[in-house]
């Protein structure tokens, strides 16, 4: 039971990586915007055996005030590496790890 939940998880978590959220105003209320998502640039998503010091990248979107990165290694459970408004961020991943990552972009307004 416990791997299925964990397989679910991921796929929702991979599900994010398509979809831009917005944070509307003070109330946080997240929405879905019909803008693109990042394409991942590099590291290859799922790529095994990256270097330990692995500088991730994206392409920017319009409009955007920030992003997210979080990142899987070696099949573990996501997590959030940087929160940022540039379009690459460098993390610690240990030497010969597989890596899986997905970007989350934030706008600051989504009724345009």
């Amino acid at each position: 039971m416990k791997r299925w939940n964990v397989a679910l998880a991921g796929t929702l978590l991979r599900l994010l990586a398509l979809t831009s959220i917005a944070w509307i105003g003070a109330s946080a209320q997240a929405q879905t915007c019909s803008r693109p998502a990042a394409a991942l640039l590099s590291p290859a998503n799922g790529a095994i055996g990256v270097a330990a010091e692995v500088t991730y990248s994206w392409s920017p979107v319009a409009e955007a005030s920030r992003y997210e990165l979080w990142a899987s290694f070696d099949k573990g459970a996501f997590e959030l590496i940087a929160s940022t408004t540039e379009t690459s961020a460098v993390d610690y991943a240990g030497p010969g790890t597989a890596v899986e990552w997905y970007v989350v972009t934030y706008f600051a307004d989504c009724s345009k």
